[in-house]
């Protein structure tokens, strides 16, 4: 299901959000400060078909590095940790249930 206005919260909270990210962008950020603070705010539309996502540029930057990623991907629920699946680097695996961290 994909958010609507009004689903979750007043379209007015939406506006005042998002109106409050814009106005405290004074400063100029690295794209990674501004990845992050970007998606404080997209993760309010409880979409989980909406991600804030590295340009082409920092994917390039960041392709040679060698990071040591979490070979999993969580999900919070209700102050409990859930594993949804394992991480592969050729291929995705799906869990055949989420398990309780």
């Amino acid at each position: 299901m994909h958010p609507a206005i009004g689903l979750y919260k007043p379209k007015s909270y939406y506006e005042t959000l998002f109106n409050n990210f814009i106005s405290n962008l004074k400063d100029s950020l690295t794209e990674k400060q501004f990845r992050i603070r970007l998606k404080t705010i997209i993760d309010e539309l409880h979409c989980g078909h909406t991600e804030v996502t590295y340009s082409k540029a920092f994917n390039k930057a960041i392709k040679p590095m060698k990071l040591n990623f979490l070979p999993y991907y969580l999900v919070a629920v209700d102050n409990k940790l859930y594993s949804v699946m394992a991480v592969n680097p050729k291929r995705i695996v799906l869990l055949s249930k989420v398990q309780k961290c």
